[in-house]
This record gives C-alpha cells, structure tokens and sequence, in this order.
C-alpha cells in the first residue's frame, strides 16, 4: 500500500491493535519508532488524542517536504524488547503536488 501525502501539508496517521480476540491493545506500554530510511527519518510515534489505545505517527511539512516524489518504504518498528526489536508495521510514502510556496 502507498500513502500518498500532498508536498505542502503534514501528516498524521493512526495506528491501534487488537488481539486474536478483538481487543484493543494498549500501544502506550509499546515503544514505537517511525522509520524511513528513504526520507532520512526516524522518530517516535506520539499519543493519539482521538483513541486513548493507540499511538500516531506525526510528521511536520518540513519532514514530508524530505519524502521524495517516488515511494519509499517505512517501517513501524517497536523496540519495546532492546534485544528483541520487531516491525509492527510497514508500507511506502509518496509525495505528491507541489512543494514550493505559491508566488503571488
């Protein structure tokens, strides 16, 4: 899957996980980091302020203005477990529409 962001906004995406029976799992216990090696990015997600379970990854206009017009991957990557790191999640970003500011 691709997700396509506009070059000239930020981006929030939520992320939430549910068990083999359908229930929430807590995320905040978790530590979660965004990584896009293709747009020299790494951060930590951040609370989500809609779902009390989850977490979001945010990133800024300044960091989707690094995203290139070809898709790159990222990874969610949980390092709850130092010795043990797992990807809990992974797909591409692609930038798309203008970056420049608008000249009036």
């Amino acid at each position: 899957m691709v997700i396509k962001v506009h070059g000239r906004s930020s981006l929030t995406l939520p992320l939430s996980y549910k068990d083999a029976d359908g229930n929430a799992v807590d995320l905040n216990d978790y530590v979660l980091f965004f990584e896009s090696l293709g747009a020299n990015i790494r951060k930590p997600l951040i609370a989500d302020d809609t779902n009390p379970f989850g977490k979001a990854i945010f990133l800024s206009v300044e960091e989707v203005d690094q995203l290139p017009t070809r898709a790159v991957d990222f990874i969610v990557r949980d390092e709850t477990d130092n010795d043990r790191p797992i990807i809990f999640a992974s797909g591409q970003l692609q930038r798309v529409g203008w970056k420049d500011e608008v000249q009036a």
